[in-house]
């Protein structure tokens, strides 16, 4: 193992308070204004979902695009703490949290004290760590099991006559698949560190050779092999068609979402292309001048390229690259870049004030966009839960509730507070064939009661009170969808991009009842 340098009494103390204080940073970064934004689809899906048996959760992932650790996971804990958005959001925080104690741990593994300290106070500012801790879904465990997988490689590489650490690496890297594929390519760069120190000729270095590793990652294999047939049956139905084709731009803007949580393109073209440079320039001058370190540094840098540049190439054939899905390999750069600066400081302090400036104008710029959260959309920021409380103020025993934007159905059935499920307009196609979902990915949660849900012709919708709410974006809802005669707007509700209209469906002989102004909801 390695062995760490005692210092002073007094040095050791100073130590430990820094490290609670870029702790504390994490632990505020990650749980301000954590409930500000509603939840959206994905969200809704993880709640719904987990808040079912586990037998019902098994079954509805494999008719998803992800494993169903995650969702296991959630279902016991909302069983213990709630189903609440905050309960459930808190899960991913810890994990959040976690994950900047366990970067900080690795960075000592691989280089010095100053470095770790500099790195977890950039990862504790790192704005898609710290949006994704407060997200309900799996992307902050997914890098909590990564880094703690490499650590566990780490210590495997500095004792390879232990089997513990490789035990452990295997328990991880199985928890990692059976919570998302994109574990893979984390596995991939592991393989590939390994086979760059086979470029030593020291036989004690020749690490990718030793039965061990080979029999620990068959064991991997064999204990992912019960989900492989559900893995096959995802892969015939969904072929994740939903991400777009791969472009440079692209490429380019996931170190800027890493980074500053935008797509870059608001600064000038050298500015935009030269982030992922400076970051290719960093990852090889700490391992140039990292003198004893190089070959642990060298899996810092295989740590935090090698998934990016891998899901790069894959996707000119079958597009895969989302951001979030490599969120692990997003908290090597602040890494990288910490280890750079521990040399710079001692080398040159003007160069090591410019590039710590470039780190916290980036993260604080990102932060900013992060906590904002401005219902500009109807997607990631938004207020679902002001519109359904409005909604759940003013509805009527009877009333319906009819969805028109299938990214809102999933938030409105949370957040609904009736027995009467909400509805969703799914029109014929112009071909005459059904236009529902077809039962995969989120509308797999409708499909039990698809004939309940589903409404086909607006003029065929009755309610039991004669009224209906219509739910849809603000460009949305009757300015769009042509109404029956006999429905007649009765009021508006408007919460950021969202909008609720109140629909009264009269009798051809019924007196007509008096609209009433649109209201604006604010919030906070």
């Amino acid at each position: 193992m390695k062995t760490i340098y005692s210092a002073s009494p007094s040095a050791n103390t100073m130590l430990f308070f820094l490290w609670v204080a870029v702790l504390v940073i994490g632990v505020w970064t990650r749980f301000h204004d954590i409930d500000k934004s509603g939840i959206w689809i994905d969200e809704a899906f993880s709640l719904l979902l987990s808040a079912k048996s586990p037998a019902e959760i098994f079954f509805h992932t494999t008719r998803d695009v992800h494993p169903p650790l995650y969702y296991w996971m959630l279902h016991g804990w909302i069983h213990l703490f709630g189903e609440s958005v905050h309960a459930a959001r808190v899960l991913s925080a810890i994990f959040g949290v976690l994950s900047v104690v366990l970067a900080m741990w690795l960075i000592r593994l691989l280089s010095s004290r100053r470095a770790m300290l500099l790195g977890g106070l950039l990862i504790a500012l790192l704005p898609i760590a710290v949006r994704y801790s407060q997200e309900i879904r799996m992307y902050a465990f997914l890098a909590t099991l990564m880094l703690s997988a490499t650590i566990a490689l780490v210590y495997w590489l500095e004792n390879s006559r232990s089997r513990r650490p490789l035990i452990l690496y295997c328990l991880l890297m199985v928890g990692g698949l059976y919570t998302h594929y994109f574990t893979v390519v984390c596995a991939f760069a592991h393989w590939l560190y390994l086979a760059l120190l086979l470029r030593t000729q020291r036989e004690e270095r020749r690490y990718l050779m030793r039965p061990a590793w080979w029999v620990a990652n068959i064991v991997i294999s064999i204990m992912f092999i019960p989900w492989l047939p559900s893995f096959i049956k995802q892969l015939r139905y969904s072929n994740f068609n939903w991400i777009p084709p791969l472009k440079t731009e692209d490429v380019v803007g996931v170190f800027w979402r890493f980074l500053s949580y935008s797509d870059g393109t608001e600064y000038s073209s050298v500015f935009f292309y030269g982030l992922p440079v400076i970051l290719f320039m960093i990852s090889v001058a700490i391992v140039v001048k990292g003198e004893g370190q190089r070959d642990k540094l060298l899996l810092l840098v295989t740590f935090a390229w090698v998934p990016i540049a891998l899901v790069a190439v894959v996707s000119l054939f079958k597009p895969l690259l989302i951001d979030r899905y490599l969120l692990f390999a997003a908290m090597a750069y602040p890494m990288t870049v910490a280890v750079l600066l521990d040399m710079l400081l001692v080398r040159c302090k003007v160069a090591f004030v410019i590039l710590l400036g470039m780190m916290f104008f980036l993260e604080g710029r990102g932060l900013s966009v992060v906590y904002a959260k401005e219902p500009s959309n109807l997607y990631e920021f938004n207020q679902f839960n002001v519109l359904a409380n409005t909604v759940n103020s003013s509805y009527q025993p009877g009333d319906g509730v009819l969805v028109l934007d299938f990214f809102i159905y999933l938030p409105m059935v949370y957040y609904f507070k009736s027995d009467t499920l909400p509805m969703y307009y799914a029109p014929r196609n112009s071909d005459g064939t059904s236009g529902r979902p077809d039962g995969y990915q989120t509308s797999t949660l409708s499909s039990e009661k698809a004939d309940q849900i589903y409404v086909e012709k607006l003029g065929a919708l009755t309610t039991a009170s004669g009224r209906v709410w219509l739910i849809d974006n603000v460009r949305g809802g009757s300015l769009t969808h042509k109404l029956p005669d006999n429905w007649r707007l009765l009021q508006t509700f408007t919460v950021g991009e969202a909008k609720a209209e109140l629909i009264n469906i009269r009798p051809a002989d019924a007196p007509l009842q008096t609209p009433l102004e649109p209201r604006t909801i604010s919030t906070p």
